[in-house]
């Protein structure tokens, strides 16, 4: 099946690939000073992903910039 003919289906090759970003983008952030959580991040992957970021090494590097910017800005929150 060509998933560029239904834009909002997922075929197995789509989901491995980001089960595979998801992985290691929370390898990647494990030593954080700020816990990320996995559910954030595989809906932070879904979407970019589905804006057309496939390359799953890019979408790595942009996942865990984003959830370390998240987190960075989190712990800097003005305590209230």
């Amino acid at each position: 099946m060509e998933s560029g003919f239904y834009p909002h289906i997922l075929v197995p090759r789509d989901l491995d690939t980001m089960e595979l970003v998801i992985r290691s983008v929370l390898f990647a952030c494990r030593h954080s000073s700020t816990p990320v959580e996995p559910e954030q991040t595989a809906r932070l992957v879904l979407r970019l992903y589905r804006m057309g970021l496939t390359d799953p090494e890019k979408l790595s590097i942009v996942v865990v910039k984003l959830m370390s910017h998240r987190a960075l800005l989190s712990r800097n929150a003005p305590i209230r």
